[in-house]
């Protein structure tokens, strides 16, 4: 119960300590949003609209550090994260619960994906310890599980969407495309899902097939595997079950 505690409590002084970087990065970096917000609009904009936008985002608000250091934890405590700087005026909040669904379900997808193709290739080295696969490919797997996922991101996105133009390099679906239960839109969606859905899975398919073919290995000397291997069960049934 005392670790419980501890790692809750490191974990509460840990997003205390991230709060508070985020509300004073803004204010101790030149400029402001609605200056940057402002600019996006090339001018088209008058003092009056600067002013109301400054009001929206929090700033030139003539109130001390502390005075808006309290109202920012009052307003996270009950939810309200502000405006968006991309998407203004739209809320904060709404930009997120609008990402949620897709989120889950890419992540969803992708983590299945490289959980299933993890375990396979784990199964498979394993059972073939010391052949040639199994002497390339944890290694490779390693070095996969190692790598950034931004910068693996990247790479993908510029070779292949960028420079050979094989697959969308942003958004969900095609502007104009008309949303619906409809096999257009779910092979669309799908098609803008490929490049951020293979870099999931190439970066975390290593960790499940070095952890995998590390429980496999252990499992492999155990009385019962020899026992069935010994009366006859077939290869594939030892490694499988």
């Amino acid at each position: 119960m005392s670790y419980l505690a501890r790692r809750f409590g490191f974990y509460l002084v840990t997003l205390w300590v991230a709060l508070t970087i985020n509300f004073l990065l803004p204010r101790l970096m030149p400029g402001n949003p609605a200056i940057a917000l402002l600019a996006k609009f090339n001018g088209r904009l008058g003092p009056q609209a600067l002013k109301a936008i400054e009001v929206a985002f929090g700033v030139h608000v003539h109130e001390s550090l502390l005075t808006q250091y309290a109202q920012y934890l009052g307003q996270l405590a009950h939810g309200n994260l502000g405006v968006s700087l991309t998407f203004f005026p739209e809320p904060v909040g709404q930009v997120i619960a609008n990402a949620i669904p897709w989120t889950l379900g890419l992540v969803g997808t992708a983590t299945v994906i490289s959980f299933a193709l993890g375990m396979l290739v784990g199964v498979y080295t394993a059972w073939h310890r010391g052949g040639a696969l199994d002497t390339v490919l944890p290694p490779v797997f390693t070095m996969m599980y190692g790598l950034p996922y931004f910068w693996v991101a990247l790479a993908i996105l510029y070779l292949v969407g960028f420079d050979l133009h094989w697959f969308p390099i942003s958004g969900g679906y095609t502007d104009g495309i008309t949303q619906g239960l409809t096999m257009n839109y779910f092979l669309d969606v799908i098609n803008h899902a490929v490049l951020p859905a293979f870099t999931i899975v190439l970066t975390a398919l290593g960790y499940w097939a070095v952890n995998m073919r590390n429980t496999m290995i252990t499992t492999l000397s155990e009385d019962y595997v020899t026992m069935a291997s010994a009366k006859g069960l077939k290869e594939r049934a030892c490694a499988l079950r």
